[in-house]
């Protein structure tokens, strides 16, 4: 990973790493890496040297590893020969055993319809990221958004409605109720979950944690102070000034007490059923920043993923939304055929919002604008990558 070329942050804090930390590439560099929280790590960069392991050690190291690897095969032998004895000793018995089991997997299916099962549901513990919730319970999520109350609604999108909840030590957080099926199983859930639990970046909202309950999944975030960018955009643009446009490079972007962004819904779309295609799932949350090669290709691309960069850019710009009544009176029928008109017709500062316009800010404005025009082209090939 150090010898990545194109890696230029890696955040490693408060991983339990150990040994030795490499001397290569970002790894030589403490100022665009963060090793914090991992004390069993040695080495050059670190200040400290690394123990080596004398022979004794190796060797009591070596016993211990195949004394526990020696009892394990033993007790999964004995475990196999008992559970084949129980099987072979009464044929019958087995089979009438299966059919009480099935019988009883359908009378609880029932069940779990009703009150008494959904009593029994909110005292699931919810799995967390972060030790001081781990042992929140279902219950303590529902209390906390007053029953998942409209008044609690902050947002939502094509992958569920978010709810502002507060845990019982005080702490603030957003509650996502997946809307969509998943297609998976609760084991698979949870890998998934735990996998996305372990992605952390600065640009990303943090997701804390998660639960499943029958077929209901909740997702547990950060609470971003300020909102989403499409709110200031569209509500309170003038407040948005063009210094904090900047700082942002649009409604699953939030921001934070700082007007930082970060990115929401981050792996979601690994959670969609197996019939639900990437295409049909961003064109229903998303409109306005669909390339227009999904069209005909269906498969999601770096290069379509510029085209919605500059589609971001755009709003930002201008202060308009990338779809809407609006443009059926102006040349376009979306925002990224206006701009194009507008650009070819040689009418640029018409398109700046002037919220945001003064003489101070119009040349990055129009700078931002280049940049856009450049991400939304026809053809994904001229567009630019992220990198440039």
């Amino acid at each position: 990973m150090c010898s990545l070329p194109n890696l230029l942050y890696l955040n490693l804090a408060d991983n339990r790493l150990e040994g030795e930390v490499p001397r290569s590439g970002i790894c030589q560099n403490l100022s665009i890496m963060s090793l914090t929280g991992n004390k069993d790590l040695c080495g050059k960069i670190m200040g400290s040297d690394c123990k080596i392991l004398t022979f004794g050690k190796l060797a009591l190291v070596g016993i211990v590893v195949g004394s526990v690897l020696v009892i394990a095969i033993i007790v999964s032998v004995l475990w196999w020969w008992i559970q084949r004895s129980n099987r072979q000793s009464d044929p019958e018995e087995t089979r009438e055993s299966k059919r009480n089991s099935i019988s009883d997997q359908n009378r609880k299916s029932i069940s779990d319809r009703s009150s008494s099962a959904l009593m029994e549901h909110l005292s699931i513990n919810l799995a967390m990221f972060e030790p001081s919730l781990q042992k929140l319970t279902y219950d303590q999520i529902v209390a906390g958004t007053n029953k998942f109350c409209e008044e609690n609604v902050i947002g939502g999108g094509g992958f569920g409605t978010v709810f502002k909840g507060t845990m019982p030590d005080g702490k603030t957080v957003a509650v996502k109720k997946l809307s969509q099926a998943t297609g998976q199983g609760d084991r698979e859930f949870a890998a998934e979950m735990e996998t996305l639990g372990m992605v952390k970046h600065q640009n990303l909202v943090e997701l804390l944690g998660y639960c499943s309950v029958d077929e209901e999944k909740l997702l547990v975030y950060e609470y971003m102070v300020k909102g989403s960018l499409d709110d200031w955009l569209r509500n309170q643009a003038a407040s948005l000034d063009w210094g904090k446009r900047c700082k942002i490079v649009a409604s699953n972007i939030l921001l934070n007490d700082d007007f930082e962004a970060k990115i929401s819904d981050f792996g979601l779309a690994r959670l969609i059923s197996d019939c639900e295609s990437h295409v049909s799932t961003v064109v229903a949350g998303t409109i306005g920043y669909v390339p227009p090669e999904y069209g005909g290709t269906g498969k999601a691309t770096e290069r379509g993923d510029v085209y919605s960069f500059g589609v971001i850019l755009l709003e930002l710009v201008t202060g308009k939304q990338p779809t809407g009544p609006e443009f059926e009176d102006k040349d376009g029928e979306n925002l990224v055929d206006w701009v194009l008109h507008m650009m070819k017709n040689e009418q640029a500062d018409e398109v700046l919002d002037p919220a945001v316009l003064n003489a101070n800010s119009k040349p990055t404005m129009l700078k931002m604008l280049q940049i856009a025009t450049g991400c939304i082209s026809n053809d994904p090939t001229v567009r630019p990558t992220m990198l440039h």
